[in-house]
């Protein structure tokens, strides 16, 4: 059974690379906004929004870059404004 979020389009990846990453990152983080309020995930678990949804969309290219990115704890690793806050 199909459901309305199955009807979403992803945002398009974070792109990570080229000449204005910081305009992309602002796009990208705009687009996740409108896509966690239209999905209703944005009152989930700081873990399921990180885990499922964000780190989902990014794709690849920002995967590598979040992998190698350093966090206070594993914990905070899988906390999406740790994260969020990482990219910025």
């Amino acid at each position: 059974m199909a459901t309305a979020i199955d009807n979403l389009r992803l945002p398009e990846p974070l792109r990570v690379t080229g000449s204005n990453v910081a305009d992309e990152w602002w796009r990208f983080k705009e687009q996740f906004a409108n896509y966690e309020l239209a999905a209703d995930i944005a009152d989930a678990s700081d873990e399921k929004r990180a885990a499922v949804f964000f780190l989902t969309c990014i794709g690849s290219d920002a995967y590598d870059v979040y992998r190698a990115m350093q966090f206070a704890s594993d914990t905070d690793r899988k906390k999406i404004g740790p994260i969020l806050t990482a990219f910025e």
